[in-house]
């Protein structure tokens, strides 16, 4: 689910194109930009003001991320609630694979991990290694995270591309209380 710009709008960026199309294209790369600035500051009235006009909560910052990513980066519940709302769709990629609820599994953030959830967000989605949102919990030892994960469906004996569960990368990683919360949810423990 990777954003692919328009040709106007990589001509634009480029400083390739004239007319009507860059104009827009110049304007789409303006409030992009606005809108990362806004999510960086915390700013949930800005961001709601620079989604009125013509832009998409569906895009990715300068960084190749999606925005939603930055909201939970910022650990922002308020500015992620106003990306959801208008319309951010919670399995968009950047250029890892990852979605807004890995990073919520890396940053340890249950409550907008439950948000993620509870707007659609796939539980199972992997990014550009394998890794679903569970692993990248287990991975760095955020059990209220994992637990939260697990209730909502996340299935404990998923692998990355590799063949490695999210036991191995908690074990690996010395998280030891995740990786028997795990070895209990597969019924191994």
């Amino acid at each position: 689910m990777r954003r692919l710009f328009p040709a106007a709008v990589v001509a634009a960026a480029a400083g390739l194109a004239a007319g009507p199309e860059a104009a827009r294209a110049e304007q789409q790369i303006h409030f992009q930009s606005e809108l990362v600035r806004a999510i960086q500051a915390g700013d949930a009235d800005k961001v709601q003001r620079v989604l009125m006009g013509d832009t998409t909560p569906n895009q990715t910052g300068a960084d190749g991320e999606p925005v939603l990513q930055h909201a939970v980066r910022q650990g922002n519940k308020k500015i992620l609630r106003v990306l959801l709302k208008n319309g951010a769709r919670p399995d968009y990629t950047g250029e890892t694979g990852e979605t807004a609820l890995h990073e919520a599994a890396r940053q340890g953030r249950p409550a907008m991990a439950g948000q993620l959830i509870e707007a659609g967000a796939g539980l199972e989605a992997p990014d550009d290694q394998g890794r679903t949102p569970l692993i990248v919990a287990a991975a760095n030892g955020h059990m209220e995270t994992l637990n939260a994960l697990l209730d909502a469906g996340a299935d404990p004996r998923a692998t990355d591309y590799t063949g490695r569960t999210a036991v191995a990368y908690a074990r690996r990683n010395g998280n030891r209380a995740v990786a028997a919360r795990l070895k209990r949810a597969t019924g191994d423990g």
